[in-house]
Order: C-alpha cells, then sequence, then structure tokens
C-alpha cells in the first residue's frame, strides 16, 4: 500500500514539475489534479527544495543543468564506449596474421563485453 501511495506522489511530482517547466500558474495545476491550491503549493515547496530552489526561476535553471549533465555523461559514456572499440579494432588488426593470438583476444573481448 506504501509502495503504491509512494509511486502515486511521484507520479503527481513529476506532474506538477512539468507544469511549472510549462509556466502554469498554481490555479491551473490545482485544476489539473483536482485538489486544492495549498497541496499544489505544498507540492512546489518540497520539490523545490529538493533542487535547492527558491524561486521558480532558479528551479528551472537547476533543472536544466541537471538534464545537461545527465546529457553529458551519456555522451561521454558512448565516447568512452567507442574509443575502446576503436582499440579492440586496432587490436584486432594488428593481430590479423596470427590467428592464434587473435583468437585468444576474441575469447578475451567476449568475456569482458
Amino acid at each position: 500500500m506504501k509502495k503504491r501511495l509512494r509511486s502515486k506522489l511521484e507520479a503527481q511530482n513529476g506532474f506538477v514539475t512539468k507544469c511549472i517547466l510549462k509556466g502554469m500558474t498554481i490555479v491551473e495545476i490545482a485544476e489539473k489534479l483536482d485538489c486544492s491550491t495549498s497541496t499544489v503549493s505544498n507540492r512546489i515547496k518540497k520539490i523545490f527544495k529538493k533542487y535547492e530552489a527558491k524561486n521558480r526561476s532558479e528551479f528551472i535553471l537547476n533543472v536544466l543543468a541537471e538534464i545537461i549533465k545527465k546529457d553529458r555523461d551519456t555522451i561521454q559514456k558512448k565516447e568512452l564506449q567507442i574509443y575502446r572499440h576503436q582499440e579492440i579494432l586496432q587490436d584486432l588488426f594488428r593481430l590479423k596474421d596470427n590467428k592464434e593470438q587473435l583468437q585468444q583476444y576474441i575469447q578475451y573481448i567476449e568475456k569482458i563485453l
């Protein structure tokens, strides 16, 4: 029961967050959620606290900074994967004439991937 309630609250907080980012007012959000404006205000305060924001502008900046950081981390991981694949290809090319070493290297790569 607690998990369902927590999940529902998290979903509603996500909805409120999206509404804030769209520039909706507390009244508009309350109408969408079919709840009081004080409930929405309390949720917004908790959301702002989570993002260490004092107002909507800071909140939006902090959310965007978090999105950019996640995107940058994703890009760095992909770049690392590409670099590793390039190294593997270079090793494979270097070992192409030595079938025994090539086979051992392929087995090694299969284990680590």
